[in-house]
């Protein structure tokens, strides 16, 4: 369910393979299913899961309410909010989940597992693409290959802890000098437990509690043409614990516009962004105006299908406007 949810956000339909193949000699060149069949059939992964996974398990790995969680993710994808408002309600009523007193604490390496990781990936020093390499600066043994936009870090306020936990913009040097560098995220740079940088064993949270709280609000704001007490509460969780006041008196507009950037803010780097853009309806608008150098279009609601799979699989056929 979780890769061909995966898949299908990012390439529309694709081939779907659910029954083993056992020669290895067997050549098949499968076509792309339409991408509402493979939504069908992550839902019915999903609801398989939801009634085989145990319901408690240790924090991080799989629980029925892992599954509970992705399957109103899925149907608030597909533009079924009724359907995955009783989720994303029963995984918050569930007592399963809780935000941590700070925001930072999720990314520390003696607080991997937590009551705000829902599904994490655990990452270790030695894993390859550690997320660390790519982000940080040569100074702390990363490449730099990843930088926050400029909007991302005007979007956080001064009062926001969340800025200082997600960007950096300066270095303490050997010689215990600081240097201004341009803004990297550090996310996932532990600088007590890990002070030299470099790869990281913070694990990667897949799915974090604050992602079903914001989801459960814009589900909500839909169903009901606008927020209501449930709505403003659930939302009001998340940015109270950052110190910021709550939202109030906002129409169904101003409330959607107001979790698309809580969203950016307190999910930043954990995986989201492209995904809300789409489900918003504000991917080329908002890329433009982050980054006014790139010509976007409607093709990139979807990647292109690479060409070496194209190339194994001439069933397979490209995308529009790639």
């Amino acid at each position: 369910a979780l890769f061909y949810f995966e898949l299908v956000r990012c390439f529309g339909g694709v081939p779907m393979q659910t029954e083993p193949i056992l020669n290895v000699n067997q050549v098949v060149n499968i076509e792309r299913s339409p991408a509402d069949s493979v939504y069908a059939q992550v839902i019915r992964d999903l609801n398989y899961a939801l009634e085989s996974l145990p319901e408690s398990t240790l924090s991080g790995r799989p629980s029925s309410w892992t599954a509970t969680a992705y399957l109103g993710k899925v149907y608030a994808k597909i533009d079924e909010p009724r359907l995955a408002f009783p989720l994303t309600r029963a995984v918050i009523l569930s007592d399963e989940y809780a935000l941590l007193e700070s925001y930072g604490s999720n990314f520390e390496v003696n607080n991997k597992l937590n009551s705000e990781i829902i599904l994490a990936s655990p990452l270790s020093a030695q894993s390859t693409g550690n997320v660390n390499n790519r982000s940080l600066p040569a100074q702390l043994n990363g490449r730099s290959l990843e930088l926050p936009t400029a909007s991302l870090v005007a979007s956080f306020s001064d009062s926001d802890p969340r800025r200082d936990v997600t960007i950096i913009t300066s270095i303490m040097n050997p010689d215990s000098t600081v240097s201004t560098i341009e803004p990297h995220v550090a996310k996932y740079w532990d600088e007590i437990a890990e002070p030299n940088g470099g790869p990281t064993s913070v694990n990667y949270p897949v799915l974090r509690y604050t992602d079903i709280l914001l989801l459960h609000a814009e589900i909500v704001n839909e169903l009901n043409n606008g927020p209501t007490s449930e709505a403003y509460f659930v939302v009001n969780l998340v940015r109270e614990r950052v110190g910021l006041q709550p939202l109030s008196g906002l129409n169904q507009e101003t409330f959607r516009q107001a979790l698309l950037e809580e969203r950016q803010r307190e999910l930043a780097w954990e995986g989201y962004r492209w995904y809300d853009l789409k489900r918003f309806d504000q991917l080329e608008e908002k890329v433009s105006d982050a980054k006014p150098e790139v010509s976007i279009s409607a093709r990139h609601q979807l990647l292109p299908i690479p060409n070496i799979e194209i190339s194994l699989n001439p069933s397979l056929v490209q995308n529009d406007g790639y």
